[in-house]
This record gives C-alpha cells, structure tokens and sequence, in this order.
C-alpha cells in the first residue's frame, strides 16, 4: 500500500493512449505543431480566457519559471512557509530568478490569511537598497489540502496588487480545488486575480506534463526565451501537449480528481471510526493528514505501508511531540477502496 503521492501512481489509460496516438507520424518540432496548437487552445476554453500557455515537464519548472517572470533578482516572493517553492524546490525560484528572497509566512492547514499578508508586507524592509516586495505564491489545493475559496483569493489579490505585487497560483492539484468547489477554473484564477498559474496534471494522471498559464499577457514577453534557456523547450513537444489535449478533453481531468477525492473522503470516513487517531482539518481534496500515536505510526512502517511524515509545524499547539506523529495518506485516481479497508485493519490490529 502506497500513500505517499499521488506522484506514485499510474498514467491514466485514455493519456496513456493518446500517447501512443500521437506516435503514429511527424510533425513540426519544437511546439510549432498541431497537437501542441490545439492543447493550447482547449486550455484556453478551459478557463474562458485568450491565454498565453506553455508546456514544461515538471512542477518546479512551471513555479519557478512563473516565479521569475515576474520577480526580478532584487524582489521578494511571499508564500507559505509550508509550501513546495519554500522546502521542496531547491531554491528553483532563487535560481532561475537570479536571486529573489522567499519570505515565507506561517498559516494554518496550509493557507495564508488576507491579514498575515498585509502584515508580513508591513514587516518588509522599505529602504531604497532593500529587497522589492513583487510577487505573492499561493497553492491551490494547499500543501495541507485545504482549499481557498473565491472571496479568500481575491483578498489576497486585491492586497497584492495595491502593493504593485503579482500573484502566483501553484495548482500542482488545481484539479482536485475545482472537483471540490465545483465551479469554472476562471472563478478562482483570473477573475479572481491571479497573474500567472502553473497548471498540474502530472499528479493527476499525466506521465509528465505541466503547463503555464499567463493571464496578464504583460508579463510574457520573455517566457519563451526562459523557456528555451531553462531547457524545456522540447524539441518533441507533441508529446507534451498531448497529455494535456487528452487530459481537459471530456472532462478527464475533474473525473480523475472526483475519484482521488471521493477516496480521500473514504479515508477520512473509516479513519474517525478508529480509537486514538485525530484529523487536524477538514479534509477537502485528495489528503488525509493524520495525528496518531507513535506506537502505531512504527508498527506500520514496518508492515511496507507507505505514507509521507509530515513537519509538526502546523499542528505544534494540538499535538503531543513526545507521543505523536504526523503523516500524510494522499490518495489518487487509482487509490482502492480495499487498499484503504487493509490500512485500517493494520491499525486496529495494532491497537
């Protein structure tokens, strides 16, 4: 059993097909395609927008690529101080944007407040010779996966922008929001504010495909010439831009992420039937954060049940750290109802 990504789980069969499709004969390099014309151009209808879209091959790449667009080497990047550009990219966002400062803030389940962001830009230095505040990095379902709402990110956009800040949306699990919330992707991304997205599908079904979004068409002039200079400019990039064509047709990508979250919510179900074990959060996407004693947490390592342990931070005010631990079960499109069923019997036989 394997809980630990949704990143560990297979490519969906109607992708994986149109793979193989697209493999059929040759086509024009470099992006300058059909296949790759017609994936941007669904994206596009996808979020009711005339769009600037670019293909990449990994989350890190569209983050801190976006990132850059839009902070110079001097600027400051707010965000989360749990989020994937802070703990999990390597400093991508410093690098390719040629040294900005991360400053992350602290919020609870993985969200920042519209306040914690209004005083964090209170806090920032304002001398001429310091760091420019310049763009503002949210994630969309949240590392924690919680969910903002529409009124939340246009809070925080508004904010942004009377501070001269752009807005970047991290949606590695965009899909897993829109099943939950259940509204036009426009909603809570442009109309709500946002400038530029990375739009995620790698964890939701895809073999290896990201795309950026750019809303606000001033900030693309130079995106394909850091396209290029990252090297992500593919020179096959129909194979790229046919796992997205395939991945927004007919509504797969929300079917896949209705899946991954119906068995999150299985999960938090057969969970809150099981003595000593607490859920820090409500769950609204596809992961189930789990505060159980550490008896349990060692017994399960050692039964080859996979799970991610997951940083204290957040939970340090309702756990005990001598007891406890804290793990992260995430679940996909093809999670099983029996794989979840087997968990909870190591559990109970543990106890």
């Amino acid at each position: 059993m394997n809980f630990t990504s949704d990143n560990t789980h297979i490519i969906a069969e109607p992708i994986l097909n149109a793979i193989m499709k697209a493999n059929k004969s040759s086509v024009t390099s470099y992006g300058g395609d059909e296949i790759t014309k017609k994936a941007k151009e669904k994206i596009c209808d996808l979020f009711d927008i005339e769009a600037e879209i670019f293909f990449v091959t990994s989350g890190t790449a569209a983050n801190a690529l976006s990132i850059s667009s839009i902070t110079p080497p001097y600027g400051s990047v707010f965000c989360h101080n749990e989020s994937h550009i802070h703990l999990e990219e390597c400093g991508a966002p410093e690098f390719f944007s040629g040294g900005c400062k991360l400053i992350p803030i602290r919020g609870f389940a993985g969200k920042i407040s519209s306040e914690s962001f209004q005083d964090a830009i209170n806090d920032h230095p304002s001398d001429k010779f310091d760091f420019i505040p310049s763009c503002l990095s949210i994630t969309q379902s949240t590392e924690c996966g919680t969910i903002y709402n529409e009124k939340e990110i246009s809070d925080l956009t508004s904010i942004a922008h009377k501070n001269n800040i752009k807005v970047h949306m991290d949606g590695a699990r965009f899909a897993n929001a829109i099943s939950t919330l259940k509204i036009n992707p426009s909603e809570i991304t442009w109309k709500a504010g946002i400038d530029i997205m990375s739009f995620g599908s790698t964890k939701n079904g895809t073999m290896s495909a990201e795309s950026i979004i750019v809303f606000n068409k001033k900030i693309s002039d130079d995106m394909n010439l850091r396209i290029k200079r990252s090297g992500h400019l593919l020179s096959k990039m129909r194979f790229l831009s046919i796992q997205m064509d395939s991945y927004v047709t007919n509504n797969l990508w929300i079917d896949l992420a209705n899946k991954a979250n119906e068995m999150a919510q299985y999960m938090y179900k057969k969970l809150s039937e099981v003595n000593n074990i607490k859920v820090p959060w409500k769950v609204q996407s596809n992961e189930v954060f789990v505060i159980l004693p550490k008896k349990i947490e060692r017994e399960l390592s050692k039964r080859n049940i996979k799970y991610h342990k997951w940083s204290k931070v957040a939970i340090s005010d309702i756990i005990d750290k001598d007891n406890e631990e804290f793990i992260r079960l995430v679940m996909s499109f093809n999670t099983k109802e029996n794989e979840i069923d087997e968990l909870i019997k190591n559990i109970n036989s543990i106890i």
